[in-house]
């Protein structure tokens, strides 16, 4: 047994990397951004604001985290159930098509879209935060224009109430006949996840005019539901559930386990029978903690992010006369693409970057007296393979990754080269 020369000590550096995804803001009027005494806001709970006015805005938020700005006055805003419910591997999520509801906002106060839920069935409900009472929806019967003004026109037209919309279900997203709806608010309008006026309207008032063509159905924006054919009333499809809330995946802390091989052999065990083991300087089970920060998306299926791993790689060989072991503490900086290009939690993810092996340590004992710290260099490093979010929280990957990098002790460089698999559990934040 050869034993590898001793060299100068090396302290072990680990690194973690943690990031917030935050909310999104977005201002829905022209000029300068204005002080929020002058303006009114908008934010979601259980809900999605998909459009204000004639603006659509969805591809612009962040689901429940969004928060929009207008100018005071009055405004048609389109609202969609949005009811994240996270799990450890699945997303519950309920959701349907938008209502439309017309609203007058008051300068320098803060609104709050939300749900009221009975059963299958739900209606929107707009809160005002600084007093903590629902405003009042209202619209014109024949469209969804909001009104200009507050008094009533001289020949009114009849309002039409809220009706429950139902959550989504695999066949249609129609409202369920036999429920009992919840009391409609007075003076809004209904929609249908077809877009057509709610079955049920007021009638006419007296003496109003009944000869004129029936209106055509509202023009309301709709996205259908995605169903698949084994999904169930009040939950969501699992290939679409993560991505429903809007939140970017890729930034937040990571669990890393997996084992590497390769490398020049430091010392070979045989056994009397014949068997052989042998510890090299690029095998071992690697163990560690690290971050990802993904703050770039050119495109909605594409992001751009960098992050960090600080690990340890273990490996060591016993026999009757002795034992050896090699331990280090991998320090990784890589830049890495997340791609989606079909929608959904899966993702295809590659990195690259650098590495270098710190604190490493040789020794042996019985057959040998050694125990030597060397020094790491470094060198080039990627992975590829499969990432894939489990709801808005959890996501894990299996890489395949390479690392090039040698120990140094003295003048002798001793190759560390590792391949290998590796899997992680990620903390989206």
């Amino acid at each position: 047994m050869k034993p590898m020369r001793n060299a100068a000590w090396l302290t072990v550096v680990l690194a973690t990397l943690g990031s917030v995804a935050g909310g999104c803001t977005t201002v829905l009027y022209k000029g300068p951004r204005r002080p929020d005494s002058e303006i009114a806001a908008l934010i979601s709970r259980d809900t999605m604001v998909v459009r204000v006015d004639k603006l659509e805005v969805r591809e612009k938020g962040q689901g429940n985290y969004s928060r929009f700005e207008v100018l005071p006055g009055y405004h048609q805003v389109a609202i969609s159930l949005n009811q994240v419910t996270p799990g450890v591997f699945t997303t519950n999520v309920k959701r349907s098509a938008p209502i439309v509801v017309c609203v007058e906002l008051e300068a320098g106060h803060l609104y709050q879209t939300q749900a009221r839920i009975n059963g299958d069935r739900w209606v929107p409900e707009i809160v005002d935060q600084n007093t903590q009472r629902p405003i009042d929806p209202f619209c014109d019967a024949e469209d969804d224009a909001p009104a200009t003004s507050g008094k009533p026109a001289a020949t009114p037209k009849p309002p039409v109430p809220v009706r429950p919309v139902a959550v989504a279900s695999p066949d249609a997203a129609a409202p369920r006949a036999g429920t009992d709806p919840l009391p409609p608010r007075a003076a809004a309008v209904a929609a249908h996840d077809d877009g057509t006026p709610a079955a049920g309207a007021a009638p006419p008032a007296a003496g109003a005019a009944t000869a004129a063509a029936p209106a055509a159905p509202r023009a309301v924006d709709v996205e259908t539901p995605h169903a698949s054919k084994h999904a169930v009333p009040g939950e969501a499809d699992p290939d679409v559930a993560a991505a429903e809330s809007g939140r970017r995946p890729g930034s937040g802390l990571t669990l890393l386990l997996g084992f590497g091989f390769g490398g020049t052999d430091f010392v070979e065990a045989s056994s009397s029978n014949g068997n052989s083991e042998t510890l090299s300087a690029g095998t071992g089970v690697i163990v560690g903690l690290g971050g990802m920060l993904t703050p770039l998306w050119p495109s909605e299926n594409v992001g751009l992010g960098v992050g960090v791993e600080g690990s340890l790689k273990y490996d060591s060989i016993s026999a009757s006369n002795g034992s050896a072991s090699i331990t280090r503490y991998p320090l990784a900086l890589t830049a890495h693409l997340l791609t989606n290009g079909s929608g959904g939690p899966n993702y295809f993810l590659v990195k690259g970057g650098v590495i270098r092996d710190f604190g490493v340590n040789y020794s042996a004992s019985g057959f040998a007296a050694l125990n030597a710290d060397v020094t790491g260099t470094w060198g080039p490093t990627g992975s590829l393979g499969y990432y894939r979010r489990s709801n808005d929280v959890l996501a894990w990957d299996l890489l395949l990754f390479f690392a090039i990098t040698d120990h140094v002790a003295g003048t002798e460089h001793v190759s560390a080269n590792s391949f290998g698999l590796t899997t992680a559990l990620h903390f989206n934040l």
